[in-house]
Order: structure tokens, then sequence, then C-alpha cells
């Protein structure tokens, strides 16, 4: 236990003094105004070097060949682990993509900053106004040539089983009429113990499953939903 709390504080560690470092980085960059491009593409390297320094195996077990590059899409994925976000600036990569997210995360230190000069989406719970406004910011990020990251069950599972999933983003989908391209991560073993915890468990394996785009133009909401979730199960 002594090894895994030590082990842990390294870690932590890390994470803040990469935070800050990135942050450093890109900051000559706000101040002449540029778009976040840069911020995105030094989220991959964030997240692989966070994988790495948990000795984290990441293994790509399905990558669909239909995903064209060039095209925005709605990536939705299962939630479990704070890794996810981090697994998913790996996984992808090759798109400009903006996450939609809890308001309460922009009140992290440096990460609250990391996530506005980002562009990505806040969303606010339990306020109808503020819920629209956000699936609005999310269709026009779309059609100004971005894709939206989504965790569809709207929180991180506490058991690893798929929590029922909200319309928000299938809503978001069939406005844009872009693809829905799901996402499965598979952990065999939680990295981070606990929601809440700050202990970590290195030397774990994740599986990605990335599956084919599924149209969205001409379906139903509803039907979108059981599909994805017959998926990300």
């Amino acid at each position: 236990m002594l090894v895994k709390v030590l082990f842990s504080i390294i870690f932590w560690l890390f994470l803040i003094i990469l935070s800050i470092i990135i942050l450093l980085i890109s900051f000559p960059f706000f101040l002449l105004n540029k778009d976040s491009d840069i911020l995105h593409k030094l989220s991959y390297y964030w997240g692989k070097l966070l994988l790495s320094i948990s000795f984290t195996k990441l293994r790509i077990k399905r990558y669909s060949n239909k995903i064209d590059k060039s095209k925005e899409y709605i990536f939705m994925c299962n939630h479990q682990s704070f890794f996810d976000t981090y697994i998913l600036f790996t996984l992808l990569r090759d798109f400009k993509a903006v996450f939609l997210l809890k308001k309460e995360l922009y009140k992290i230190p440096l990460m609250g900053i990391v996530f506005k000069k980002l562009n990505y989406i806040p969303i606010e719970r339990g306020k109808r106004e503020s819920s629209y406004k956000s699936l609005i910011n999310a269709i026009n990020s779309i059609k100004n040539g971005q894709s939206v990251i989504i965790y569809p069950e709207g929180t991180r599972s506490e058991d690893g089983r798929l929590l029922p999933l909200k319309k928000g983003g299938f809503i978001i989908a069939a406005r844009s009429k872009r693809d829905i391209v799901p996402i499965k991560i598979k952990y065999r073993k939680k990295i981070i113990q606990s929601k809440g915890s700050f202990l970590i468990n290195p030397f774990q394996v994740v599986d990605a499953y990335i599956y084919d785009p599924i149209k969205s133009d001409r379906a139903d909401v509803n039907e979108l939903l059981k599909k994805i979730e017959s998926l990300l199960t």
C-alpha cells in the first residue's frame, strides 16, 4: 500500500507539472489570438504521457476503416474513469474534437483554463435553458468544422456497467446531421480505484473499440439511442 501511495503522489505531481508546461507552451499563441490548434495537438501528447507514466497499455482492438478523417463526427463513448479523457486524446489525435463537459469541471484549477482554451462546451445539468444552449453550441461547433465528443451517460459509472443514456447527444447528432461513431473503452481493472480516490493502479490494460459510423440524419432519436446502447454495453 505504501508503494501505491508513493506512486500515486508522483503521478498526480506529474499531471500538475505537465498541465503547467502545456499551458506555458500554449500561452504565446493565446496572446497572438491564434486558435486552439496548438492545444489540440498537445492534448495527444498529454494523454499519451499520462498513460505512459501510469504504465497503462492501450490496445485498439477495433478501428473502423469506414471513418473518414476529413469529416466531422459525434463521438460517443462509455464513461468509467477519469482516464477516459486521456485515452480519447490518444485515440482521436487526427480529429479536431471538442468535449461536451459538465460545467463543474471548469472550476478545477488549470484544467478549467485548458477546457476554455480548447473551446470545450460546458453543460449545466438540471437547468433546461442552459442545457438547450449547450446543445445549440455543440451543433454550431460541428457546423464550424469541429467534431464533438460526448459521454452519453452524463456521468461516470461506478461499477463499469453502462448507465442509462441521455437524449441530448442524439438530438445534437440528428440536428447537425452528422454520423455517430461509438467508442467503447473496456478496463480490466480500474486505473483509479474509485470515484474520489487519488490512488492509482499502475500496469493496467485497456481495450478500445471504435465502431463504424452510424447515420443520424434520417434516424429516430430513440432508435439511435438503442443502437448506440447495444454497442457500448
